[in-house]
């Protein structure tokens, strides 16, 4: 009965401090650009302004009775507010200080009393957190492979070397797809790899996107001596369906650990430990 009034408490919170940082962004949107546009509505900019900021949470709860492209459109455009907020409120917060210490200073022209300069300078802040977007974006379609030598000077059966090629928080789903997949799946099996190890967050929440866009069949792709061992993360259980996604990662050869030791080659020991804030408590 505690457990469950915290977890409720802390979903009222989370969405009580959602809600305010949020308005707070469109406030100040409203007041930087939509009352200074003519032909903005204020009605129709809240209107969509909010549309915009749950659109993920009504892609989640909604998506299973919406059509399939409109349920990935609105996750994936959900997906990408999220960081947009972030990255907003980091930008807004920066102006509002400076107009505060301009306030007192005087350094410059106080461009709110400028609707002009309001505007653009609404305008360079949402051009430049788009661009931290963007680059972001091409970051994550481009890994980068980082190279490191390990040296262990201890016996390990046969083995004189091992290339371990290890790649975490993919968040399989509707924004990391099965394209996004395949070109990872390429650089995985360029470093001709002994083993390949995934920490966690594989699945983004939802096996959905995972079954539909058939991602087992790309992950059985995946060329290796020994095999592909991963280990849950938070997201993998966040959407209550982690059995589920446990199952389908098996079967598409990779050997979830959850608290166990498997022995590789005849020569080491590789140990997996389970997400542990969904471990269950047995110290009641």
């Amino acid at each position: 009965m505690v457990g469950n009034f915290y977890i409720l408490a802390f979903i009222v919170s989370f969405f009580l401090l959602y809600f305010l940082l949020n308005f707070w962004i469109g406030l100040r949107g409203w007041q930087f650009l939509g009352q200074n546009i003519p032909f903005l509505n204020k009605k129709i900019y809240w209107s969509l302004f909010w549309l915009l900021v749950f659109s993920y949470f009504i892609g989640r709860i909604a998506g299973g009775y919406l059509p399939v492209g409109l349920s990935q459109f609105i996750l994936f455009t959900g997906s990408f507010w999220l960081a947009f907020m972030v990255y907003l409120a980091i930008a807004l917060a920066m102006v509002d200080l400076f107009r505060a210490l301009n306030g007192r200073l005087r350094l410059f022209y106080p461009f709110a009393d400028n609707p002009f300069r309001q505007v653009m300078g609404a305008l360079l802040v949402l051009l430049a957190v788009s661009g931290i977007i963007y680059f972001g974006w091409l970051n994550a379609l481009n890994p980068i492979v980082t190279k490191y030598n390990v040296d262990i000077h201890k016996e390990s059966g046969t083995l004189d070397k091992l290339k371990i090629v290890m790649v975490s928080d993919i968040h399989l789903g509707n924004v990391v797809h099965n394209g996004r997949l395949q070109k990872l799946v390429d650089i995985i099996n360029e470093q001709k790899p002994d083993i390949v190890l995934l920490p966690g967050d594989i699945v983004n929440e939802n096996p959905d996107a995972f079954i539909k866009q058939n991602m087992n069949l790309s992950i059985k792709e995946i060329s290796t001596r020994y095999g592909i061992y991963a280990v849950p993360g938070n997201h993998d259980y966040i959407g209550g369906k982690s059995e589920k996604i446990f199952s389908l990662l098996q079967k598409a050869g990779v050997n979830v650990l959850r608290d166990r030791s498997v022995l590789v080659a005849n020569s080491f020991f590789l140990v997996g430990e389970d997400e542990k804030s969904h471990q269950p408590n047995n110290n009641k």
